[in-house]
């Protein structure tokens, strides 16, 4: 049996088709917006323990604080200066959240 391209295309067409009248037939709830401090807090949080390796609630290194906080505010550009204020009060905090994803 061989799969052509354009049998390929017809199953995908067809599958977004059913998946776009599936979807209408629900109403989704608006999402809860976080505060700004809230989501540099996690991007903090993330890449510490994602590159660093740190545990909860571990210090930076002080090395390591400025890179984060250049991917952190890279990352989350549209966001603006009010983000790159939190990004930074957020390294100087971390110490203190040691309790946060408990």
């Amino acid at each position: 049996m061989c799969v052509c391209r354009q049998d390929v295309e017809f199953e995908m067409e067809r599958f977004n088709i059913y998946f776009e009248e599936a979807i209408e037939k629900f109403t989704y709830m608006e999402r809860p917006k976080a505060t700004v401090q809230a989501e540099a807090d996690l991007v903090i949080d993330a890449l510490a323990r994602l590159c660093l390796g740190l545990k909860d609630g571990e210090a930076l290194p002080e090395e390591d604080a400025a890179l984060l906080a250049d991917a952190a505010v890279g990352g989350f550009y549209e966001r603006g200066p009010e983000f790159a204020e939190a990004v930074q009060r957020s390294i100087a905090t971390r110490g203190e959240r040691t309790t946060t994803y408990a």
